[in-house]
């Protein structure tokens, strides 16, 4: 459990840079050519094949080593030639460059080389392209990223229809004044950036450099991007980014053009933004005058000049920028929602003396609205708005302790310090600030504050500056709040808490504390403690030293608390990806501390085991409250037959090739986050046994998502229990949710069935040879929307799947024309096509009177059949007696339902024209009388 080996962070971005170029070079019937370019040297590749005698055919490869200069030539343009290009520079240059590199081989760009188009030109790299890059480029001349580009050129030209792949953080540099590396040529396709999480630099030689995606621009996997100089527009539309760019920072007098909201403006999809002084909100490239933008969150001083802006969520000012007297400034309308936060960070030299002011928002044309302070600067500031003002002015109450009280940094004033603390303590009063400022602090025992029986006492460092090398007490304090402090190679634990009622440890960082106490090793201790909540805090340990994260005797603790009685927390932050060993090991646990508890995982971020067994370290179970956990095999999960646990707002991605999960109970609740990252998320491989004998419980409405086309084995052998809750199977629309042989479904419910396929394969086998059963006889209702498709192949799905209800543009297509499709009540109006299986429906046909008025019907390409006592009925008889169609069966219909109720009441009836339509009416022969 040492940190000194390499993380498996670093260890996954080198292999996903090894599969990207392995996958790509085949180790056999391919030839690489090596084009080697000395330093200082410029060659064609027409030189280097003349002088070498190589030769190409499609698919062999182009590698460029060496830090020399290799220049396109439109020699090849008609061959798919792949090229890997390591060091130095590749360059496409000259108007003669059009479709110099045919379309659909694969481009890698190592860290440290450079792919540079000059953009005289469109399509240099024609089309669908696959590119793998990272990097900052050579760092010489124009060559100041990965990907350069020059020119004026507004259109594509690198991969229209590609798919970008990040391999690591990277930069792309725009030295012309218009740079459309990510751009369709359609407003609905184009490219695909997949950011993997890294983090892209858009770097702008000049202010009117542009970078400008053009048409239709798709993200996945986003990870923060940064514009410095230049310009951050869009051509028209902008479309698919999933998640949302969780942050975009302007920087270098960079400008973010402004746009009204829409979904067709990039900063639709951003979570948060944040400006350099210098920074500007503006008139862009296409950009309107003045537009109206809502932004969830904005930090920092930027000048806004061509936008009524809106601050939704959180206004993050930075201390560094009060004391250098930057602001945010705007020309148009700023207002504050009712809510909006107000933090502080980089708090640097910014004044915390009382009564100073500080003014950190101006409006010429007003403000509306009052962001409220948040966090560690709730305690410092009030927050006024004088109209066209923000102001910060620092409350009373700020105790500095160097200042005030006469502690000092230094092992050697111990002593003095431990006598100036019990001298000063009973100054301490409700809602106080102690101030530590920056240095290293020492006591002879503890920083004795036992005493303080006040309420709302903060105990803070603004950014970790204070490093106390002796651990704090605290006693009958209510509603305490230790935050920012480093506490370092302290033998007892950092904090002590005994009949504290509140106790919140923030940001601070836990620095190899021996944390003796109680016969054990803790980092904290609370005794009696009422809602212990430990969040944000880094831990450090050089070996596993810890018997847990906390030491509870009495008392409670938060749920989302970093330290819980019984459990191994994991909290990964906003926008983090993080592996096994940058998480738990971290935490300095002993081996047994992990034994027989539950893995929590809290944080919005995500945590992946990766390629480390959860179960080898006696996890007993995984529960999931925030953000996302990714298992790639069943001992992600814990130990074998484990339970697992998914919170309404977490996210279980379910990434390996076979038996995610096998022989466990998975409880879900709620949506996730997002709709890609639901409850339950299927992605990378799919197959038939995605997992194998599953419990699924529902605790509350709960949605699955599956990310990849095929039929994913979600309910292999498995029982579902919903306790009448309704389950959502969501995805891409070639996603196949698939019934393996058995499932046993308990309580009813509702399954809605959005986008995919639902399919089921025959029941029983050697092995199991149970089928399909409502186990308590509670038939759940299954809903097709959104041009889902149901594709039964063995009948025995409809013990299960036998009330169904289809909404316009859903089909039944079963996978073989004899498959018989029998159900016993349906609504609405599916089509069936692929094969001509007979459809029967034996129990109550509902039409919908809105589809029925517009012209909608059923359609079948097989036959259709009604049982003997077959009903019908319109969901809303009381619309205007007509004749409506219901089906159309090429195959012919046989049998007539029979309208009951108050269908029946209003003088509608079912009637047959011909042999292949039925339709819903007055009786033929019914004359009507309209008075």
């Amino acid at each position: 459990m040492s940190r000194k080996s390499m993380s498996f962070k670093r260890l996954a971005i080198a292999c996903l840079a090894a599969v990207a170029v392995g996958a790509a070079l085949p180790a056999s019937g391919v030839t690489t050519n090596t084009f080697y370019v000395s330093e200082g040297q410029t060659l064609t590749v027409d030189q280097v094949v003349a002088a070498s005698n190589f030769t190409f055919a499609a698919g062999d490869w182009l590698r460029k080593p060496g830090p020399g200069t290799l220049n396109a030539v439109t020699t090849y343009k008609d061959t798919k030639i792949n090229l890997l290009i390591e060091e130095g520079v590749y360059y496409v240059g000259g108007s003669d460059k059009k479709s110099c590199h045919k379309g659909g081989a694969t481009l890698i760009i190592k860290a440290g080389a450079t792919v540079n188009v000059d953009g005289k030109t469109t399509h240099q790299f024609d089309d669908s392209w696959t590119v793998y890059f990272e990097g900052n480029g050579t760092g010489e001349g124009d060559n100041l990223g990965a990907i350069c580009i020059g020119g004026s050129q507004t259109n594509p030209t690198i991969a229209t229809g590609g798919n970008f792949y990040m391999t690591g953080d990277a930069t792309i540099y725009t030295y012309g004044t218009m740079n459309a590396v990510f751009s369709g040529n359609t407003s609905s396709g184009g490219p695909t950036l997949n950011m993997n999480g890294h983090t892209l630099t858009i770097l702008g030689k000049t202010s009117s450099s542009v970078f400008r995606p053009r048409w239709y621009w798709a993200i996945r996997t986003s990870g923060p991007i940064i514009v410095r100089n230049g310009q951050f527009a869009r051509h028209l539309t902008t479309t698919s980014i999933s998640p949302n760019i969780p942050l975009i920072s302007f920087t270098d007098g960079a400008l973010m053009a402004a746009y009204s909201d829409a979904t067709t403006s990039p900063w639709y999809y951003v979570n948060a933004f944040a400006f350099d002084a210098g920074a500007k909100i503006g008139k862009g490239n296409g950009s309107p005058d003045t537009a109206t933008m809502s932004i969830k969150k904005l930090t920092g001083p930027v000048d806004i000049s061509a936008a009524d802006v809106t601050i939704s969520q959180e206004f993050g000012v930075r201390g560094t920028d009060m004391a250098n007297g930057d602001k945010l400034t705007s020309a148009n309308t700023l207002t504050f929602a009712d809510g909006c936060k107000l933090s502080v960070t980089n708090w640097g030299a910014v004044s915390l003396s009382p009564g100073t002011t500080h003014t950190v928002a101006t409006s010429s044309v007003g403000i509306t609205g009052t962001p409220v302070p948040d966090g560690a600067a709730a305690p410092v500031f009030t927050v006024a708005n004088t109209g066209n003002a923000i102001t910060l002015t620092v409350k009373d109450g700020i105790i500095d302790v160097v200042r005030d009280w006469g502690v000092q940094p230094g092992a050697e004033n111990a002593a003095a310090n431990t006598a100036a603390v019990a001298a000063h303590v009973a100054e301490v009063t409700d809602n106080v600030v102690i101030y530590f400022p920056a240095g290293d602090y020492w006591f002879t025992d503890t920083c004795d504050l036992s005493s303080v029986t006040a309420s709302g006492v903060t105990v803070w460092n603004p950014e970790q500056a204070a490093v106390l090398h002796s651990g704090i007490a605290l006693g009958a304090a209510s509603n305490m709040t230790v935050r920012g402090i480093v506490f370092k190679e302290c033998a007892g634990p950092a904090v002590v808490a005994t009949g504290t009622a509140g106790l919140v440890i923030d940001d601070c960082v836990v620095d190899n504390v021996a944390g003796t106490y109680a016969g054990g090793h803790y980092p904290f201790a609370a005794v009696n403690v009422t809602g212990f909540n430990l969040k944000g805090t880094t831990w450090k340990a050089d070996e596993a030293i810890w018997d847990g994260q906390a030491y509870f005797d009495g008392g409670t603790a938060e749920t989302l608390s970093e330290a819980y009685t019984n459990a191994v927390v994991v909290n990964v932050t906003a926008n983090g990806w993080v592996f096994w060993n940058d998480a738990t090991n971290s935490l300095g646990l002993t081996a047994s501390a992990y034994n027989g508890k539950t893995l929590r995982k809290i944080g919005t971020g995500t945590f992946d085991p990766q390629n480390v067994g959860v179960s080898n370290v006696n996890i007993a179970a995984v529960e999931i409250l925030q953000g996302q956990y990714v298992a790639r095999a069943n001992a992600h999960l814990g130990k074998p037959k484990g339970p697992v646990h998914v919170c309404d707002g977490a996210c279980l991605t379910l990434a390996g090739s076979t038996k995610n999960a096998l022989s466990r109970t998975i409880t879900i609740s709620g949506r996730g986050y997002s709709r890609e990252n639901p409850a339950v998320r299927f992605s990378s491989s799919v197959t038939w046994d995605k997992t194998d004998s599953v419990t699924w419980v529902l605790e509350g409405d709960a949605t699955m998502y599956s990310a990849k086309e095929g039929e994913n084995g979600t309910f292999l052998w498995g029982t579902v229990h919903t306790h009448g809750h309704t389950l959502t199977l969501d995805g891409i629309s070639t996603a196949n949710y698939r019934f393996g042989r058995s499932i046993g479904w308990y309580e009813g419910g509702t399954v809605v069935v959005s986008n995919v396929i639902l399919s089921a394969s025959s029941s029983g086998n050697s092995d199991h040879t149970s089928s399909y059963k409502l186990k308590d006889n509670i038939v759940p209702k299954f809903i097709f929307r959104n041009g889902a498709r149901l594709v039964p192949d063995d009948d025995d799905i409809f013990t299960v799947v036998k009330d169904c209800e289809f909404e316009k543009g859903t089909k039944i297509a079963p996978k073989y024309a004899d498959v018989p499709v029998t159900f016993t009540n349906l609504t609405g109006a599916p089509t069936g096509t692929v094969n001509a299986a007979t459809i029967t429906i034996t129990g109550k046909y509902t039409a919908r009177a809105a589809e029925v008025s517009a012209g909608t019907h059923a359609i079948f390409s097989g036959a259709l059949a009604f049982g003997a006592n077959a009903t019908a009925e319109l969901d809303d008889p009381t619309i205007p007696l007509s004749t409506h169609t219901l089906f159309t069966a090429a195959g012919g219909i046989s049998g007539k339902p029979v309208t009951t109720g108050a269908t029946a009441a209003a003088g509608w009836s079912v009637f047959k024209r011909g042999a292949n339509m039925l339709c819903i009416g007055p009786m033929p022969g019914t004359i009507l009388v309209v008075r």
